[in-house]
């Protein structure tokens, strides 16, 4: 929800609305929680297209969904913690000499690690859609 001043701004009778929808962030403005609706709904239409797009080798291999499942909500668990450290880093400085001086990975480097799933997924004969795009963008 946009709202300057949070919960106690919003009109009487509102809030109970709003919790009935779940979980509400206030924002600063209607930019900021347009923004900030986008880049979540985002990264979950993305996380589910990759889904998408392993389920032929996951199916291949014999990995259930409830197996895959377990595993994400693990992994994916440090997501919000990787992704501050990201910002941060961004934060410090987005030109290309600062970002050169301690890359996190180089592009080649997220480029081979991409890349290298290729042999695998065409001798399961899976799709490699996912792996072209990425490939594609770096």
């Amino acid at each position: 929800a946009s709202c300057e001043g949070g919960a106690a701004a919003v009109a009487p009778g509102a809030l109970e609305a709003l919790d009935a929808l779940g979980d509400v962030a206030f924002c600063a403005g209607v930019g900021a929680a347009r923004a900030l609706d986008y880049a979540v709904v985002d990264l979950a239409f993305v996380t589910l297209m990759s889904y998408a797009a392993n389920a032929a080798m996951l199916e291949r291999e014999g990995v259930d969904a409830k197996t895959f499942a377990k595993a994400a909500a693990l992994r994916l668990a440090a997501a919000p913690a990787s992704m501050e450290k990201a910002a941060t880093r961004m934060d410090a400085g987005r030109d290309a000499a600062t970002y050169a001086e301690t890359p996190t990975a180089t592009l080649g480097t997220w480029r081979n690690f991409w890349a290298s799933r290729r042999p695998y997924l065409e001798s399961l004969g899976a799709p490699t859609v996912l792996l072209d795009f990425v490939v594609g963008l770096l």
